[in-house]
């Protein structure tokens, strides 16, 4: 029934019109049946706080996760997108201990999604997984990590399946492009910074 108002939200997303996307937001909160549909609410709060992180409000791209309980019952990886893009959104706004402090649980919780036969989905968050802890472990030095983790970039950017980013999917933020963007940023300050010294 949402189908045709999550890709016009893409597409409006994509095109950095949050005007009209808002808009939309509004269209499909008013409508009854999605208040009695818990799973599709949170999924379209998913989708806000991905609105939320395109406007660079990472304070209410975190808020609106709470109000996605029904993904975090889900088993089919919504959980773990969830709780990738919070990580993201945590790392933005500066909250640098985040990860660290929720390492282990997440180590156990993909562990259990894991359990008996590994998804296709899963592999590509294995890899996310591995990066952010290199990257926890270089002290949030964004372009060492990428060199130190290219390999697995590299998988991340590739179309095998298993590895391939679903944009339709859970994983709201592209995590490959969102880390070497991150790195390119911190090489080109530095290095101005350099021409600054100089």
């Amino acid at each position: 029934m949402y189908k045709r108002q999550e890709i016009l939200l893409h597409c409006y997303i994509h095109l950095s019109d949050y005007k009209k996307a808002k808009e939309l937001f509004s269209e499909v909160f008013e409508n009854p049946f999605l208040l009695r549909d818990n799973f599709t609410k949170s999924k379209w709060h998913f989708l806000q706080a991905g609105l939320y992180y395109k406007m660079q409000d990472y304070k209410n791209a975190i808020c609106t996760l709470k109000d996605c309980n029904e993904l975090f019952k889900d088993k089919a990886g919504w959980m773990l997108g969830c709780t990738f893009f919070e990580a993201i959104c945590r790392i933005e706004s500066g909250n640098l201990e985040w990860f660290e402090y929720r390492m282990d649980g997440i180590k156990k919780l993909m562990h259990r999604y894991n359990k008996g036969q590994i998804s296709h989905q899963n592999k590509r968050f294995a890899l996310i997984f591995n990066i952010l802890r290199t990257l926890n472990k270089n002290n949030y030095d964004f372009a060492q990590t990428v060199e130190d983790e290219k390999e697995n970039i590299a998988l991340l950017e590739d179309r095998q399946e298993g590895y391939a980013w679903n944009q339709a999917g859970c994983e709201l933020i592209r995590f490959d492009e969102w880390i070497k963007g991150k790195a390119a940023n911190a090489t080109k300050n530095k290095n101005g910074k350099n021409k600054l010294v100089a």
